[in-house]
């Protein structure tokens, strides 16, 4: 008996002796490791105890081009339909859905919050995303925002290396892997099921060719990318993606918060230009999938994936980085949607577009945007028609153009 109350007694003695020594670290040097390995916990401290509406997002929210007329963000123009209440976004380069649920994690139960905005950006469920060259430091960031370990046990664990601490180079192998050996479906005869497959045969074949016959590699770089960043099925190749989802989607209802998914717009109409119809079925199907996966009474799927041609976006490369119109005509889409959550604190705003080019105008009524497609636009598609298009083989392009054909109060263009 004494000999149990003596390691009882010497346990005690040992657990008060870590409550003190974690005090004293969350006093004196967490601040400091915060800053310099979780500094979205520092975006986080600094919005929780006021914000009702929070946008968790990567540079899509926020990225601009110098010669874009206005620099707001999504975010932004999003307050514009709220004035009574305060949104704000935590966004940061390569940010995805594993980042979103550490962030979720860390909000306080008695937070004001009422609503989570999601960005869903289909090419952060691509192999490159997955394994990207920031994926280390986020590793330490979601090690370091675990709310189940204290916070000193957070700090050790990391002295240890106890997170997901490969090179770019490892990285690099597993993407190459996954390109390899991860089959995609396309629901018709098609002569590739794997990223690489059908990246070799655009870059050996002699297509994409200019007039004169000789090859353009300039056009068969721009396919190689495309088809590395969106040939893949979500499921089950970014499976952890999905399952960050569903905790941020079980934290919120536990919570009665509303959650806003957006599936973001991609450059569309170039993917089919390039390469027909293929990736923009995929997804398509990616985009139906995360919403029959989803769509709750408390969670709501923004349907973006084609609304915008592409001279809404700043780069060819594949990027979601919009003009400030778009920026601005997401942030009505993702404001309308909320209302249907708090119809009393919606204000419906007429903006003051701003004027880039192409430009976009606003109809009185505020339901549809027209996209006014400037020189630029005509002179990319007089190029375009002087190379020979990889053929679209087994599907028809009216049919494609219907499955992408915008509805409701989606960009229509003249």
């Amino acid at each position: 008996m004494k000999k149990s109350r003596y390691y009882i007694v010497r346990f005690l003695a040992l657990l008060a002796l870590l409550v003190v020594m974690n005090e004293i670290y969350v006093r004196t040097n967490w601040p400091n490791d915060v800053s310099k390995h979780a500094d979205l916990l520092d975006s986080l401290a600094r919005y929780q105890d006021s914000t009702e509406v929070l946008l968790l997002s990567s540079s899509s929210n926020y990225f601009y081009w110098g010669e874009d007329t206005s620099y707001k963000a999504i975010s932004d123009y999003l307050q514009l339909y709220y004035p009574e209440i305060e949104v704000n976004a935590i966004n940061k380069g390569y940010l995805h859905a594993g980042m979103f649920r550490s962030i979720v994690q860390n909000i306080p139960p008695d937070a004001p919050l009422q609503t989570l905005v999601l960005e869903v950006n289909l090419r952060s469920f691509g192999a490159f995303w997955l394994q990207s060259k920031v994926e280390t430091s986020y590793a330490v960031q979601d090690l370091m925002m675990n709310p189940q370990y204290p916070k000193l046990l957070r700090r050790f664990l990391f002295a240890l290396s106890a997170y997901d601490k490969k090179s770019e180079s490892e990285r690099k192998l597993l993407v190459d892997q996954i390109w390899r050996t991860s089959p995609f479906t396309i629901p018709y005869s098609f002569p590739f099921n794997t990223v690489h497959d059908w990246e070799q045969e655009v870059v050996h074949r002699q297509f994409p060719t200019k007039t004169d016959g000789s090859k353009n590699w300039y056009l068969t770089d721009k396919c190689s990318g495309l088809i590395k960043a969106y040939a893949f099925d979500p499921y089950p190749q970014a499976k952890v993606r999905f399952e960050a989802f569903d905790d941020i989607v079980a934290i919120a209802s536990s919570r009665g918060w509303n959650v806003l998914m957006v599936v973001m717009p991609a450059n569309v109409d170039r993917i089919h230009d390039l390469l027909g119809p293929e990736i923009p079925r995929l997804l398509l199907a990616a985009q139906r999938q995360i919403k029959e996966r989803y769509e709750q009474p408390n969670v709501r799927i923004i349907e973006a994936l084609t609304a915008f041609p592409s001279d809404q976006f700043y780069e060819e490369y594949p990027t979601e980085h919009y003009l400030s119109s778009g920026k601005a005509w997401l942030a009505k889409q993702i404001a309308t949607e909320m209302s249907q959550f708090d119809p009393i604190q919606f204000q419906p705003t007429t903006l003051d577009f701003p004027n880039p080019s192409p430009t976009f105008t606003e109809h009185e009524d505020g339901k549809l945007l027209e996209l006014k497609a400037d020189s630029a636009r005509q002179y990319e598609l007089s190029q375009l028609a002087g190379y020979h298009r990889i053929p679209y083989r087994y599907f028809l392009e009216n049919e494609i153009l219907s499955l992408m054909r915008l509805e409701g109060n989606r960009i229509a263009r003249d």
